[in-house]
């Protein structure tokens, strides 16, 4: 196809306006395929992955920890993540509308400010850095879990097994 330069969009490159340059829309066996390659995470995966890296960083700390009030601290912060986040994946799951993830997403990071806020009250004696870390290392999973999953091939084998 032929167009002249009043026809082009200016917005677009000159790949971008080539008909050749788009793939072909898949059918519906094509993108079954890709779903089964490309399938999502499921949230309470991500959940079960911060609670196990939490659950290690209080190992780590209270190994390493002279006091109860680090690794305390820890699990503080790791809570503090990981309950507000249970409702927000509730939510993914049932398949709210985007206006809902996002007012789901605004009530988990008021919760955590929450929690966290109240942490003198909770805990007594706190040990910042250390909930720190535990926060560090919980809100860490939100990124390397589905990474990991999909590189190990337990999303495919998930999908496997249903």
């Amino acid at each position: 196809m032929v167009t002249s330069d009043n026809d082009r969009d200016p917005w677009l490159g000159d790949e971008e306006q080539d008909d050749e340059a788009h793939p072909a829309p898949l059918d519906a066996r094509q993108a079954a395929a890709w779903r089964s390659r490309h399938r999502a995470v499921s949230p309470s995966r991500v959940l079960l992955w911060q609670c196990m890296a939490g659950w290690l960083a209080v190992m780590l700390t209270w190994s390493l920890a002279e006091s109860s009030a680090a690794p305390l601290s820890v699990a503080y912060g790791v809570l503090a993540i990981v309950l507000p986040a249970f409702p927000f994946a509730m939510a993914i799951v049932r398949g709210h509308s985007l206006a809902a993830l996002v007012v789901w997403e605004f009530v988990k990071l008021m919760l955590s400010v929450m929690l966290l806020l109240l942490a003198p009250v909770v805990l007594g004696e706190v040990v910042w850095l250390a909930l720190l870390a535990g926060v560090i290392v919980t809100i860490n999973m939100y990124w390397i879990a589905p990474l990991w999953l999909a590189r190990s091939g337990s999303v495919q084998a998930d999908l496997k097994k249903s």
